[in-house]
């Protein structure tokens, strides 16, 4: 839901035991100020769990 508000989607990785997401703006190559508020989002939601 976060992604799909956002129209910015992260890559995931699941492995065992934990999931990694990283938010990465491929248009610029590189790290975006939304990037940032993303990831500030998904460790909120993942805190309240």
């Amino acid at each position: 839901a976060l992604a799909d508000e956002h129209g910015h989607h992260p890559r995931i990785t699941i492995e065992y035991g934990r999931a990694t997401i990283e938010w990465w703006s491929h248009k610029i190559g590189d790290i975006h100020a939304l990037d940032v508020e993303l990831a500030g989002l998904t460790q909120e939601l993942s805190v309240s769990g």
